[in-house]
């Protein structure tokens, strides 16, 4: 699934959030509206191919705010995997990562 089919499900509203994008959501307080803007206008960082879940990617949104996209092929649905704010040392830059 390429990331225009993503963005397409997220549009029509066909997507959910993993149980671990909730709990950093709720941690971080990042609301639905970040995470579908930022899917929907973002940049693509990185594209994750050997995923056992299949292709996903890590956007770069406003904030800044890492978001990590896929596909759930047994509901036909997007799913957002994880969300977080980019930070140090893992990140020296919200597009440079570091250790």
């Amino acid at each position: 699934m390429d990331i225009e089919s993503i963005r397409k499900l997220i549009k029509q509203g066909k997507y959910h959030y993993s149980n671990h994008a909730k709990e950093m959501m709720f941690d971080r307080l990042i609301s639905e509206t970040q995470i579908t803007e930022s899917v929907l206008k973002g940049e693509i960082l990185e594209t994750y191919t050997q995923d056992i879940r299949g292709k996903s990617y890590l956007i770069l949104g406003d904030g800044p705010l890492h978001i990590v996209v896929g596909y759930n092929r047994y509901r036909n649905r997007a799913i957002v995997v994880t969300t977080y704010i980019p930070e140090k040392p893992k990140w020296i830059t919200p597009r440079k990562r570091g250790i």
